[in-house]
This record gives C-alpha cells, sequence and structure tokens, in this order.
C-alpha cells in the first residue's frame, strides 16, 4: 500500500474487511506521516500469519516523524520474519519475536531509541541472522556490564550512526558473522570501533586485510576463518594518522598474512612503518597506486628502518599494481630487495603487473 498524502475517507484501504487482515502474509506500508492515525483501527487486529511487515512514512523532516502505536496488529508480532522500518518512531515495545531474522531500522530521530530498548528488542529475537541500522542515533543508557549473545547473527550493518562502540561493546558476536560499519563524516574513528574484542568472535585471527583509501573517503576490510569485517567512512586522508594506530591497538594484526594497499597517498612513512612492524606473518603484500609504493617501500628497508632490522620478516611475495601508470622507478624497490636478502628475509618474487 503507497500513498503520497493523507489517506482520504473513501480511500479503499477502509473498505477492507478487518477479518482478511487475519490472513495477511506480507505488508507493505509507504504513507505520508499524517496517515499513521487513519490506519491504526485497520491494523489494531491480529495477524497471526503476518511474516513480512515494511512501514515507510516519506518525511523529509525526522523530528516529525510518526510513532508506531502499540497497538499494531494487537501488539503481537510473534509471527513476523522480516521486519523494516524507517522515518518512523519507536521504542520497540514488542517482544517474543521468536521467529525474526532479520531486522531493519533507517532514519530514527535523535534522542528517541536507547542502547538498552535496542538489546531488549534483541533479546526478544533470537533468531536473528541480519541486522542493519542506518542513521540511528542511539542514547547511551546502558551502563552495566551487560553482554547479548546474537547467537545466530551473519551480518550486522551500521551506516550513518554516531557511536557505534556503545551497542557493539554489549554484544557477543559470533564466529562466521559479518560486520560493517560506515562512519559519518565527522565522527570519531575511536567512537566506532569496538571497546574490546573479547566477545566478538568474528573478529579474532584476520589473515587478510584491505586498506583502500580515496582523497575523500578510506574503507578497511578484513577477512579470516572467523568472520569478515568492513569499516568504511567519508572522513579526508588527514585521519588516517588517527586509524592506523587504533586500528593496531584493537586488531591483532600478528595473524595477517595478506595485505592489500590502495592509493594511501600522503600517508607518513612513520605510521606506515608502525603499521607493518606487529605484522609477523606476513607472506603477501600488494601495493596499488605509484604514490602509495614509495613510503611502502622505505618502511620494508631494513637500511631505512631503526636497528637496521627488517620489518615482515616472513614476507616472501610483492606485487606491485602500477593501475596504468607509467614512470614507476624500481630502483628503491631492488635496492630495498637486496637489504632484505642480506638480512635473512629475503622477497622470493617481486611482480609488476598494469591492471588495477
Amino acid at each position: 500500500m503507497s500513498r503520497d498524502r493523507r489517506l482520504l475517507p473513501n480511500d479503499p484501504f477502509f473498505k477492507i474487511d478487518l477479518r482478511a487482515v487475519s490472513r495477511l502474509r506480507s505488508l507493505e506500508i509507504q504513507l505520508s506521516p499524517n496517515s499513521i492515525e487513519d490506519i491504526t483501527l485497520q491494523l489494531s487486529h491480529p495477524a497471526p500469519l503476518l511474516e513480512s511487515l515494511t512501514m515507510e512514512f516519506n518525511l523529509n523532516r525526522p523530528l516529525l516523524c510518526p510513532e508506531i502505536p502499540t497497538t499494531l496488529f494487537d501488539g503481537d508480532l510473534s509471527s513476523l520474519r522480516e521486519l523494516d522500518l524507517r522515518y518512523v518512531r519507536t521504542k520497540l515495545p514488542w517482544r517474543n519475536m521468536v521467529n525474526l531474522t532479520s531486522f531493519a531500522l533507517m532514519f530514527v530521530p535523535p534522542g528517541f531509541i536507547s542502547v538498552t530498548q535496542l538489546l531488549d528488542f534483541f533479546e526478544s529475537a533470537p533468531h536473528l541472522r541480519e541486522i542493519g541500522l542506518s542513521s540511528v542515533p542511539l542514547v547511551h543508557g546502558e551502563r552495566n556490564e551487560r553482554v547479548l549473545s546474537l547467537t545466530s547473527l551473519k551480518k550486522f550493518i551500521v551506516r550513518g550512526s554516531q557511536q557505534t562502540s556503545p551497542l557493539i561493546g554489549h554484544l557477543s558476536i559470533p564466529v562466521g558473522a559479518s560486520l560493517e560499519t560506515r562512519i559519518e563524516q565527522h565522527s570519531r574513528i575511536e567512537d566506532h570501533l569496538p571497546r574490546s574484542l573479547e566477545n566478538l568472535q568474528n573478529f579474532l585471527n584476520f589473515s587478510q586485510v584491505l586498506f583502500h583509501v580515496e582523497k575523500w573517503s578510506w574503507e578497511i576490510q578484513l577477512t579470516g576463518p572467523n568472520g569478515h569485517a568492513h569499516i568504511a567512512s567519508n572522513n579526508s586522508l588527514v585521519f588516517m594518522s588517527v586509524l592506523v594506530p587504533e586500528f593496531l591497538i584493537w586488531f591483532k594484526t600478528s595473524t595477517i598474512d595478506r595485505l592489500e594497499v590502495t592509493n594511501t597517498t600522503n600517508l607518513a612513512r612513520n605510521v606506515i612503518f608502525q603499521l607493518l612492524l606487529p605484522m609477523r606473518a606476513l607472506r603477501t603484500l600488494t601495493i596499488a597506486g605509484r604514490e602509495t609504493l614509495a613510503p611502502f617501500i622505505s618502511a620494508l628497508d631494513p637500511d631505512m628502518n631503526p636497528q637496521n632490522t627488517p620489518v615482515c620478516p616472513r614476507l616472501k611475495e610483492l606485487v606491485i599494481r602500477t593501475n596504468g601508470e607509467k614512470g614507476l622507478n624500481v630502483d628503491n624497490v631492488m635496492r630495498m630487495r637486496v637489504a632484505r636478502a642480506r638480512r635473512g628475509a629475503k622477497l622470493e618474487s617481486v611482480r609488476i603487473v598494469g591492471g588495477g
């Protein structure tokens, strides 16, 4: 059901036999905010067969979002498998969501929903496999050591929300789950990193990491036998000097054996050295972009490092992607390779490829 304006008294929706609501299996509602009161009566009856519900109220001013009444389907949404709420206010009062596997909440006004309310809702839905939160500023009301285990979780996506870490810190995420975080432009990076890895089983033993940096954005992808994590931001490169130390603090980089770095222009050599130093298991390094190459080669050259010792002592393969750029100077690459071999950290393969 989709309407761009307030429902008129003669709208066909009001002619629906209320008993038909009990037979609904899927319902998508897209209305203007003023229509929430109009449909309350129609949707206050039980819908024991309803499996999928989407509610979206077209609105450019989120502070005026309508609030979903607690009487929706007689207050019982236990039959739902999928719930998608957009541009609505809700305190998530429903319990016994035993069948719910997919939940999305988007564009909620600030100050309306708390970490505690989300945790209570998640606890009532033990079979949740996919969770998506977008532009949901949370009130940080949970001060205790409560940890909620999401044993069935496969994918958790958080976008445009402020301070993800207070919520993530109260969740136990299982092996095999994927966590994706997209950070707001002016948000602090540390507000979106987990405060502890103790309960994030999917964050353990990452073996591959990808750093990708554009002029006004960056992303990190981490992959391993226990799961996948994707952290992205629209912040500019000036934040990279903060990102790398925070990354090293929170993620155990000593198990990483594959690292791919693209377009990290203007990233200081000392920051790169700090990034590579704990990666003692690294065996394959891929570098894309001519301007990215020079500071990494310098950091890998033991003659350029304190104590003249090589970082990444197990590094065996270096792949350089030119991305179609011309004028690549390989002299420093060869010099670095000789210096590493002289100190027992020989590179077995250096490949230069033209593709991106």
